[in-house]
C-alpha cells in the first residue's frame, strides 16, 4: 500500500511520529479489511490539519476497482482523530470488499455455468475429434498461458479487472473449449491454431470486461453525498494530477515474465530497459498495446493480426502499430534511454 501524508499548520518534526503512529493504526484497523486486494493497487492519502486547539484528520482510500473511500474527524487529541476516522475507513473498506468479493463469487457462479455449456456441447463432438484437439493444445498450452498472463497482468494494473479474478487457468479453460467447440472449421497446424487461441483469449476478457463494467457501475455510487462536499473538494485540490497520473505504480512486472535470452546491449540492461518498457505500456490503449505485442513479442505479421485475431482493415492495423511503436520510442527516449530505434524496441519486448 502506499501512504501519503499531508501536515497542515504541523510542524515538519512531527512527520515522522505521525507516520509511525499511522502505520500502527492502519495494521491494527485496516489492514484486515484490504487483503482482498493487490497492495500494489491500494493508496492511502492522509490529511492532518490543526484548527485552533482541534485536529481536523480526512483519510482517501483508493481501492479497485476505481473506488475512492473517504472519512474525516475532528477531535483536540490527534490519537483520537486519528483512530476514529480510521475505524470509519475501516468500516467502508469492509463493506467495499463485502461487495467485491460477492460479486466475484456471482462471476465465478456464472463462468462454471458458462463452461458447464461448453463442456457440453464439445462432449458432443466425437472422441476423436476431442483427443486431436487435446493433444494439439498441448505443445500450445505454455506459450498460450504466458500471453494469458501478460494480458491479466496489464488489464489488472489498470484495474480493468480486479486482481484476484479471472485467473489465467480460468480463461486458458474457457479459452481450450471455446477453439475445441469450432475444430472442424479449423486448419490444425500449430501456427493457425495458436492464432485462433490468441483471438479466443481476446474474446473471453473482452466478455470479463463488460461483465465488470456493469458490475462495477452498482458499487460506484452506493455512497451518500457528504454534507460538506465544499470543505472536502477544498482539501482534495491539488491531489488531481497524482490522482490520475500514476503511470507506472501499478503494474507487476514479475508477472509479465518477458523472455530474457534476448540479446540487449549491456548499457540498456544496467538502466532496466526491459523492464522500464513493459511498465510504459501501461499507457498504451488497449489495441496498441495488443498489436505491439503481437508483433514483437509474439512474431506475428501483421497482416495474419489484422485478419485473424483482431479484425480490422490492414491499413488501420499499420496505422495502429505505428502510433504504438512512436509512443513507445518517445517515451523511452524521455526517460533517459538514449537512441532506442525500432530494432532494439523489438529485442526489448521479446
Amino acid at each position: 500500500m502506499k501512504l501519503d501524508i499531508t501536515l497542515r499548520h504541523l510542524g515538519k518534526s512531527q512527520y515522522k511520529s505521525v507516520k509511525k503512529q499511522l502505520k500502527q493504526l492502519v495494521e491494527q484497523h485496516l489492514q484486515p479489511y484490504l487483503n482482498h486486494f493487490n497492495e500494489n493497487s491500494i493508496r492511502l492519502h492522509a490529511t492532518l490539519n490543526k484548527q485552533k486547539n482541534n485536529y481536523k484528520v480526512q483519510y482517501q482510500l483508493h481501492l479497485p476497482p476505481r473506488k475512492i473511500l473517504i472519512a474525516k474527524e475532528i477531535s483536540e487529541n490527534l490519537n483520537n482523530a486519528l483512530e476514529g476516522a480510521l475505524k470509519e475507513l475501516a468500516r467502508q473498506a469492509q463493506k467495499h470488499a463485502a461487495k467485491i468479493s460477492g460479486r466475484e463469487s456471482w462471476k465465478r457462479k456464472q463462468r462454471r455455468q458458462r463452461l458447464k455449456k461448453f463442456k457440453t456441447d464439445v462432449q458432443a463432438l466425437p472422441e476423436i475429434t476431442q483427443k486431436q484437439a487435446e493433444e494439439s493444445f498441448e505443445p500450445l498450452l505454455k506459450k498460450l498461458e504466458s500471453y494469458i498472463r501478460h494480458e491479466l497482468a496489464y488489464l489488472q494494473a489498470n484495474e480493468d479487472l480486479p486482481s484476484s479474478y479471472p485467473t489465467v487457468e480460468d480463461v486458458r479453460d474457457e479459452t481450450l473449449l471455446k477453439v475445441q467447440f469450432k475444430w472442424d472449421e479449423l486448419e490444425k497446424d500449430s501456427h493457425t491454431l495458436y492464432q485462433e487461441l490468441i483471438k479466443a483469449v481476446h474474446e473471453v476478457l473482452t466478455e470479463e470486461l463488460i461483465h465488470t463494467q456493469i458490475h462495477m457501475d452498482d458499487i460506484s455510487f452506493d455512497a451518500s453525498i457528504p454534507k460538506d462536499a465544499k470543505d472536502q473538494s477544498d482539501d482534495m485540490v491539488g491531489d488531481e494530477i497524482s490522482e490520475f497520473y500514476q503511470p507506472f505504480e501499478r503494474l507487476h512486472i514479475e508477472d509479465i515474465i518477458p523472455d530474457t535470452s534476448a540479446d540487449i546491449p549491456e548499457e540498456l540492461l544496467e538502466k532496466n530497459a526491459r523492464e522500464l518498457s513493459y511498465q510504459t505500456m501501461t499507457n498504451l490503449p488497449t489495441n496498441w498495446r495488443r498489436i505491439l505485442v503481437l508483433t514483437h513479442r509474439e512474431n506475428l505479421p501483421i497482416d495474419t493480426i489484422a485478419q485473424t485475431i483482431m479484425p480490422m482493415a490492414l491499413s488501420d492495423a499499420k496505422q495502429l502499430l505505428d502510433y504504438a511503436e512512436k509512443f513507445m520510442l518517445a517515451s523511452l527516449n524521455e526517460r533517459g534511454l538514449g537512441n532506442i530505434n525500432q530494432a532494439i524496441l523489438k529485442q526489448l519486448l521479446r
